[in-house]
């Protein structure tokens, strides 16, 4: 197969077109690096709507020729080679007519890595079902700290393609790569590769549970020979991965002790990182704000990982220190009756394993929110989870029936509400009551009634939980926007019940 770099020069030689296929951020910026690297470029994608339109407005009056529509199709017919935007899934008529020509198809990654004048000083890559950002964004600040120059780009906003000029052999590079993004990456080489966990999602995009663990299982075959891995030992799939050639691996793990030469795992509440039998790191689990057993794991990764890059104790610990857990991932809204009663925002567990995950965070009470626009068709294992952890579930949105079946069938009390707003003060009546020891959760009374009659007696800890499980595109734009939405009815209706 043609290196990318030589089939770089004989487009530009022969000037032929390379597409950009996608006018999203990625899309964007790798048309732009393309244009700027002395390349014929033609940027399409097949949505007419006004973001696309506005984004081929701009890269018209770059000299980047652009085309939306149907008719994006027959520029295929004249490429060399075709850049995929992460949006664009392989059951696209782009992807496969492209095939059908035998056109080389390539990933923003490695197109931006293709054009890197010099290979930066270590590529850290991280991928997983859930946790990609914490633990991407966590070894940025941890490098950062360490007096590294560290870039943080890919699936968490910033293209690779646009910081190009910014790397150097000196700089580190922090990668969030999603599953979409390994799908179509073939060059993009980083010295370590991070695997969180895996869990079923993305099945609009993903044809199977095959094709999506082989996406992300993928980031092995990217990482170089005398590279290293960094795997989860807890998860069902990524257990059963192994290094090939002379790779290396690095298991973590929030249950295990010390049971590998190369391994990251707590001991004595220390976040403890040993390589080849060697303790090289300890850091105190409680420095780190993360809830729950999967931010613990998401730590033992970031400094298994961050160590590559030559880092010391004292400021690896005052970077955890520092670090602050991103907006609507068990985050902590507000709490009242000296924290007896807290909220947590959640919003970002739009999977399955997402929402487990929160609802065994904790060792106490919980009240949980469910709901938006179902991913899934069955709920039971979830179901399972939170009859096992005692929490009470509110099912709310598009897919509350579901939900409600799903988990009636494993034997639980399900209250339903039509959407978020409903759910949220009903879960609020519901930890009231349970917090004063009622027996009895009587929530057909309104909500400052009930708190009225309770708040003198709030004594038990309750957790009220938004972890949906769901996507949110059935009343919001997006996890970000319901999260906000959670958090502004918490406070609303405390202010309403008369709490100050």
């Amino acid at each position: 197969m043609i290196e990318l770099k030589e089939l770089f020069e004989r487009i530009k030689k022969e000037q032929k077109t390379v597409i950009v296929a996608g006018l999203g951020r990625s899309g964007t910026d790798a048309a732009l690096l393309l244009k700027k690297s002395g390349f014929r470029v033609v940027a399409i994608d097949q949505k007419v709507e006004s973001s696309t339109l506005e984004t081929a407005s701009f890269l018209d009056s770059q000299g980047v020729d652009t085309c939306l529509g149907f008719s994006v199709e027959e520029k295929i017919k004249n490429a060399s080679l075709v850049v995929l935007s992460p949006g664009i899934p392989p059951t696209s008529t782009i992807v496969q007519n492209a095939r059908l020509a035998n056109i080389p198809l390539y990933s923003e990654f490695d197109i931006a890595w293709s054009l890197l004048k010099s290979r930066p000083a270590l590529t850290i890559a991280v991928t997983g079902t859930n946790g990609k950002t914490t633990v991407s964004s966590l070894i940025h600040s941890i490098l950062e700290y360490n007096g590294k120059k560290s870039v943080l780009v890919g699936n968490i906003g910033t293209p690779l393609s646009s910081m190009v000029d910014s790397i150097d052999e000196k700089t580190y590079v922090v990668a969030e790569v999603s599953s979409f993004q390994l799908h179509y990456s073939r060059v993009f080489s980083p010295d370590v590769g991070v695997i969180l966990n895996i869990s079923p999602d993305h099945f609009d995009w993903h044809s199977s549970m095959e094709e999506y663990i082989n996406a992300k299982k993928h980031l092995i075959d990217l990482v170089p020979d005398d590279g290293w891995l960094v795997l989860n030992a807890e998860d069902d799939y990524i257990k059963n991965f192994s290094a090939r050639n002379g790779q290396k691996t690095v298991w973590f793990s929030s249950r295990k002790k010390n049971f590998s030469e190369n391994c990251a795992y707590i001991e004595d509440g220390i976040a403890v990182v040993k390589i080849e039998g060697k303790r090289v790191l300890g850091v105190d689990r409680k420095l780190f704000k993360g809830i729950g057993d999967h931010n613990t794991e998401n730590l033992l990764a970031a400094l298994a990982s961050a160590w590559f890059a030559g880092i010391d104790e004292v400021p690896t610990r005052q970077a955890i220190t520092d670090y602050v857990i991103k907006p609507h991932r068990l985050q902590k809204v507000i709490s009242i009756a000296n924290d007896t009663i807290v909220f947590i925002d959640d919003s970002k567990a739009t999977n399955t394993d997402a929402a487990i995950r929160a609802v065994k965070s904790f060792d106490h009470r919980v009240v949980g929110l469910f709901g938006g626009r179902g991913k899934e068709s069955d709920y039971s294992v979830l179901g399972d989870a939170i009859k096992s952890s005692g929490c009470i579930p509110v099912v709310f949105g598009e897919s509350r029936d579901i939900l409600r079946r799903d988990f009636e069938k494993v034997g639980l009390k399900v209250y339903s509400a039509k959407n978020l707003k409903e759910a949220t003060e009903m879960a609020m009546k519901i930890a009231f009551l349970i917090s004063s020891g009622s027996s009895v959760l009587d929530i057909s009374k309104n909500l400052k009634e009930i708190y009225f009659k309770t708040k003198e007696n709030l004594k038990q800890r309750v957790t009220v939980l938004l972890s949906p499980a769901c996507a949110s595109f059935d009343e919001f734009s997006g996890y970000a926007e319901r999260g906000d939405k959670f958090q502004q009815y918490v406070k609303g209706f405390l202010k309403d019940a008369g709490y100050e």
